[in-house]
């Protein structure tokens, strides 16, 4: 049996290189296996047994399946012959497509594998669950992936990197012949030695090759392959406490969700019909993970997934969150206040301390982000991704060098990593020249920040921050609890800031004061800023 499903296997996948009349030729052969398969009385013919006995195994997660075969049973003896087996394969081939046809078809033998003794070991059986059979997922964009299946996946690297003592083999890396270790291997190297080697022989994504069905993603992944894998997944573990998810909730990485195998139907001339940005539109935010060299700033694909999760924002419920692995360990700069945050009565300085140890070398990187110049593994990617973020009427036109969304994606993304490490910055005493810029252009619709008992902000500097006010701005938050070098002078920076914004609908501010730190703020001050308040 083992040597017939082996057979059914290579069928197929000659079927998948031929076109036409070859292709369909193939399937006498593949109907003539399968038969042998199903026939376990070598009567010869498929009874209604051997029928039924197969469907149970395949028919759940292969449609094609999912029918009565006895309506090709054209002699009336409730029995199928070799014919009448390759009729019902020919008019499902037709029905559903040469490529949904394999897919299904190669999803059998490994159904088979599962409920069939056979002498064949599989290497990759850990990177599934006990009695998982993988699935077919015909949208790409619901092909997240969970984090217990990430951990199974790291655990597949620990036990056979040393052992079988990886190499670096990735054609163009700059780490070509040298030994792979667990905390170094890349996404390019995983592809090469797991993904693609496990998904061979079914010519499917690494999603379908785990998963029991579709996973709806909740979170959009982008990042740079370069980045170790470790690192990648300890952001994801620490971005889904941070913002409290549960086991089941996907995450959608484009390494693991396309089919490796079939990259030209995955990937859209136009990146606006992409799995990636249908995939985003599913998504509930966005997490980019940032490495160590920030190398991600300059791919294009990444900072088109930026620009689209920025474009999204535009809705009060899509996040922008960025994560990254510092000494001491994932941290992440989430936007607005994460859900661990809120659990404690001062979320906004609970939010600070968390994104504290952010490293501010990748913060100085961001703050400098240029989408025009960012590079692509293809020319043709960066042309295409450009024009369609600028809405040219040709996507493969030369795009124009400097253009208006170029400066809204970068000065959006500025204005995000500006904020959240202003206080940081100041404390470290680095030049302000670049948070300033990108804040008074970025038009951000909430400004958060907390500087509670930050003995070094001063009237001078909340002058600085609130004089880069936009019009765009709809919510004020400032904890100034405890800051003993501010005074009226604030309130009054306070009072023309707020006159600045068309659609500001809140204003939060907290003064807590105490003995040891008595704070300059007098009565008439607050009331002065009240007034100024728009009505």
């Amino acid at each position: 049996i083992g040597l017939q499903i082996g057979a059914l296997k290579t069928g197929l996948r000659w079927m998948h290189g031929q076109t036409g009349w070859k292709a369909l030729k193939g399937m006498v052969k593949v109907s003539s296996v399968l038969f042998e398969i199903m026939d376990t009385d070598s009567s010869g013919f498929l009874d209604r047994r051997e029928c039924s006995k197969f469907q149970e195994i395949v028919a759940s997660k292969c449609p094609l399946w999912d029918t009565d075969l006895s309506l090709y049973d054209s002699d009336g003896k409730r029995r199928l012959s070799k014919d009448e087996l390759n009729k019902f394969l020919c008019v499902a081939y037709k029905t559903y497509g040469k490529r949904e046809f394999l897919a299904q078809m190669i999803l059998v033998t490994e159904l088979l594998k599962f409920h069939i003794e056979t002498s064949e070991p599989d290497e990759f059986a850990d990177l599934r669950e006990k009695d998982g059979c993988g699935c077919i997922i015909r949208l790409t964009e619901e092909r997240g992936v969970l984090r217990s299946q990430l951990a199974r996946l790291c655990s597949h690297i620990q036990r056979r990197c040393k052992r079988e003592k990886w190499e670096d083999t990735c054609e163009g890396s700059p780490t070509v012949g040298q030994r792979l270790t667990t905390q170094t291997i890349n996404l390019y190297q995983l592809v090469d030695k797991v993904i693609r080697p496990a998904t061979e022989a079914r010519m499917c994504s690494y999603v379908e090759y785990v998963a029991e069905g579709p996973q709806h993603p909740r979170w959009f992944v982008s990042h740079w392959w370069g980045e170790p894998v470790a690192d990648f997944v300890a952001c994801l573990n620490q971005h889904s406490k941070d913002r409290e998810l549960s086991e089941l909730d996907p995450y959608w990485v484009c390494a693991y969700a396309n089919n490796q195998w079939d990259l030209e139907v995955e990937l859209n001339a136009d990146p606006a019909k992409s799995s990636f940005r249908r995939a985003m539109e599913l998504s509930q935010g966005t997490v980019s993970i940032i490495d160590q060299d920030a190398v991600c700033f300059n791919r294009i694909w990444c900072c088109y997934e930026v620009w689209v999760s920025i474009y999204l924002r535009r809705s009060d419920e899509y996040k922008y969150d960025i994560y990254t692995v510092a000494t001491t360990g994932a941290v992440g700069i989430t936007d607005g206040c994460a859900e661990v945050d809120r659990r404690v009565e001062f979320p906004i300085d609970a939010k600070r301390k968390r994104e504290m140890t952010f490293p501010m070398n990748l913060c100085r990187k961001a703050l400098s982000i240029r989408l025009q110049d960012a590079c692509a593994s293809r020319e043709l990617d960066r042309r295409c991704i450009l024009n369609s973020i600028i809405g040219a009427p040709s996507l493969i036109a030369t795009p124009p060098p400097e253009h208006e969304r170029y400066e809204e994606l970068n000065w959006t993304l500025r204005g995000l990593v500006a904020v959240a490490t202003w206080r940081d910055a100041i404390e470290t005493r680095q030049p302000m020249e670049l948070h300033l810029a990108a804040l008074s252009r970025s038009n951000l619709p909430k400004l958060e920040v907390s500087f509670d008992s930050s003995s070094l902000i001063t009237d001078k500097g909340m002058k600085d921050l609130l004089a880069t006010t936009t019009a765009g701005l709809q919510e004020l938050n400032l904890d100034l609890s405890f800051c003993a070098a501010i005074s009226d002078k604030t309130l009054h920076a306070l009072s023309e800031a707020v006159r600045v914004p068309t659609g500001l609908r809140k204003v939060t501010l907290s003064f807590m004061v105490g003995a040891a730190r008595p704070s300059p703020l007098t009565d008439t001050g607050l009331i002065s800023f009240a007034k100024a308040l728009p009505k």
